[in-house]
């Protein structure tokens, strides 16, 4: 949808948005569908996976994957920060 508005994107802009936009997905419980695949067969196996739960390991690792996409974009030359 952003290619029919913003015409001649740059690639760098492409690629970052692709990567971080794929691993903010873990974010949140509800971020990615495999997230709710995931919580589903837990709760099936007994297993209750609450949004706070998720949210302890999501958080930190979505934050801590975001900063090495961005830094590794940015050492490539394909995001300027």
């Amino acid at each position: 949808m952003i290619l029919q508005v913003w015409h001649g994107i740059p690639e760098g802009t492409l690629v970052g948005l692709a990567i971080l936009s794929t691993l903010s997905g873990n974010l949140l419980l509800v971020g990615s569908l495999a997230n709710l695949v995931v919580a589903e067969r837990a709760s099936l196996a007994g297993v209750r996976l609450s949004f706070c739960d998720h949210a302890k390991a999501g958080v930190p690792i979505a934050l801590v994957s975001l900063l090495l996409a961005a830094l590794w974009l940015w050492a490539v030359g394909l995001m300027r920060l």
